[in-house]
């Protein structure tokens, strides 16, 4: 990556994040919030992404099929509640939902 970095290939709203994660590079991309959203200005992709952390509390979402309600923010992850079955879950606020007017 140095190689990369010293040909200024990357801007430097994204280089910047992207050299701290390569300090300590976890095992997920996922795991580092502000290497994530440095890549997220970046995605070519069309649909318009909307993340856990963009709702507020007690607005309905689904995730992987299933319908839940945003909680208080906990350390790192919200705290949710899946309608069906009332259980309570973690879930990061980078996680990509699909909103429900309710």
């Amino acid at each position: 990556m140095l190689i990369f970095f010293a040909r200024n290939i990357f801007p430097d709203d994204l280089a910047r994040p992207l050299a701290a994660y390569m300090k300590n590079p976890k095992a997920s991309s996922h795991s580092d919030i502000r290497l994530l959203k440095a890549l997220q200005k970046y995605d070519n992709s069309n649909k318009s992404i909307i993340r856990l952390e963009d709702l507020r509390e007690g607005d309905h979402f689904v995730l992987n099929k299933r319908s839940f309600i945003k909680g208080q923010k906990r350390r790192t992850r919200y705290s949710c509640i899946e309608v069906k079955t009332k259980r309570e879950y973690a879930v990061s606020g980078m996680a990509e939902v699909e909103y429900l007017n309710k």
